[in-house]
């Protein structure tokens, strides 16, 4: 700060210092260590949970490759009884129906197969 009069000049700097008289100061340090506590309390939680999370998404993507596996092992067997039914249907020995149920069984299973395929696909993006 800057004063003049009479042709004198003179200059004021001022210099404060603040005195914690009500103990504000403990317990803003105290605040502190509480938000501290806190929020490494929320980390730890966090990486339980990501664990959790990667733990159940693992056990899903195994579900979904076993899913996968035995519908594909299922529209295999299918298969072959469709030509089985097929051959005796030729031969005389059965009648259309069996093979056309035998059909629809197996496009039912190849449109499962297709969803467990999308399912594992999912789950294996969801893991990565």
């Amino acid at each position: 700060m800057r004063e003049e009069s009479a042709g004198v000049v003179e200059r004021f700097a001022t210099v404060s210092q603040t005195f914690p008289l009500t103990g504000r100061l403990a317990l803003e340090r105290s605040a502190a260590r509480s938000g501290l506590s806190a929020a490494e309390s929320r980390a730890r939680q966090e990486r339980v949970d990501l664990g959790a999370r990667v733990h159940a998404t693992f056990i899903d993507l195994l579900l979904a490759q076993e899913r996968a596996a035995a519908l594909d092992k299922g529209r295999a067997q299918l298969r072959e009884l469709v030509e089985a039914l097929r051959a005796r249907e030729k031969a005389g020995e059965s009648s259309g129906f069996d093979r056309m149920r035998a059909e629809q069984d197996a496009a039912e299973v190849e449109a499962d197969v297709s969803e467990a395929r999308a399912r594992l696909a999912e789950d294996r993006a969801s893991l990565a």
